[in-house]
């Protein structure tokens, strides 16, 4: 208490109104000039802190791709781009009740780890609990289930626009593009990979024609005699 009996909260000390919500002091006012003073009984009533409000910026997941690594941020929509994130009406810090799931100081949620190659598949959850902590203590928690979606595989389209005259033995030579193809994919999971195999497949050969493998020339493997040709062709993602 100052001398103009103003009451404050001393520098380090915390109050907890869960153990004690009232305190009473005996104050004594005295001056030089007199010899009587005035006492009194001063109620101090400690009130709970108001918990944080949290929001969230989802209507549904949020979600993640069984193919992410760690340090990936959670997405708001099913292969989206918005991150998803926690926000609160206070200052405080955030934490989450499993590993597998990162918040960092502005809400931000991302993977704590590796799924690409773990048992999380698509299909799955993970769960936690998300802790939010002000500054006088006081935590509000909020129950998240982040939904594991699949990895899509990549398509594959092939075109011979161009290359007609090639069906035949004189231009089926080692090396000539018999076919051209190009590949997409959902996530644009680059490189692509292209194989060929089957009853043929060693007549052929796959050739990546740009840097990212998402266009290839199927070129003859030697000369070609004339005849029916039966192959398999598997296109793969960088994360197979």
């Amino acid at each position: 208490m100052s001398t103009s009996g103003v009451v404050t909260r001393k520098t380090g000390v915390y109050l907890n109104s869960d153990l004690i919500n009232e305190y009473i002091y005996r104050t004594q006012v005295t001056d030089p000039y007199n010899g009587t003073s005035d006492v009194a009984l001063i109620t101090i009533n400690i009130t709970d802190d108001t918990p944080a409000t949290l929001t969230d910026n989802w209507s549904a997941g949020p979600y993640i791709k069984e193919s992410e690594l760690g340090g990936t941020t959670i997405k708001t929509t099913d292969y989206g781009s918005t991150v998803a994130d926690y926000g609160s009406n206070q200052s405080g810090t955030w934490s989450s009740s499993n590993s597998s799931i990162s918040i960092n100081t502005n809400g931000t949620l991302s993977l704590g780890l590796n799924l690409s190659g773990s048992v999380t598949q698509s299909g799955d959850t993970i769960d936690s609990t998300i802790t939010f902590t002000n500054t006088f203590g006081t935590t509000t928690t909020d129950s998240l289930t982040l939904d594991v979606v699949g990895n899509d595989a990549p398509t594959a389209n092939f075109s011979n626009s161009g290359l007609t005259g090639n069906y035949n033995t004189n231009l089926a030579t080692d090396g000539t593009a018999l076919l051209t193809s190009t590949i997409s994919d959902t996530e644009s999971d680059v490189p692509y990979q292209m194989t060929i195999s089957g009853t043929n497949g060693s007549s052929f050969t796959a050739v990546p024609q740009n840097s990212n493998s998402s266009s290839w020339e199927l070129q003859a493997n030697g000369y070609l005699s004339a005849g029916s040709y039966s192959y398999d062709v598997t296109v793969t993602d960088s994360y197979s």
